[in-house]
């Protein structure tokens, strides 16, 4: 019984952030981020959630996260903050990795998610 009210609560409330983003934003400005992380992101805001579940790239995922906080989309943080746990830091993505980890560790609610990054990051070297 909690769990389905608290999920129709979740539903009501994402519906209603839709609606008020809706009225918001007439035109959505994307032309200063990268096509494949528009392409990806919004297809996973219109439930294509697949795309998003095999992005690995730490640009992409620091360009959808800049997309929602210039937005205010709540509802990809999560994802894009699982696939950010999930990738694998390598030497071809060092850079990538240690810069987004920076990035995210001035925020404090990404502080965990940045330590995350950096402890996989120092494994690497």
């Amino acid at each position: 019984e909690i769990d389905n009210s608290l999920g129709a609560h979740f539903i009501k409330q994402e519906t209603e952030n839709i609606s008020l983003l809706r009225n918001k934003i007439d035109v959505v400005e994307i032309t200063s981020f990268r096509s494949e992380s528009v392409r990806i992101l919004f297809g996973y805001l219109s439930n294509y959630p697949d795309p998003m579940e095999k992005c690995d790239n730490f640009e992409i995922l620091d360009d959808m996260m800049n997309i929602c906080r210039a937005y205010d989309l709540k509802k990809p943080i999560e994802k894009i903050s699982d696939r950010l746990n999930k990738s694998a830091v390598t030497k071809r993505n060092l850079m990538q990795a240690l810069k987004i980890s920076e990035k995210l560790g001035k925020q404090e609610e990404f502080k965990k998610l940045s330590g995350d990054i950096f402890s996989r990051c120092v494994k690497v070297t």
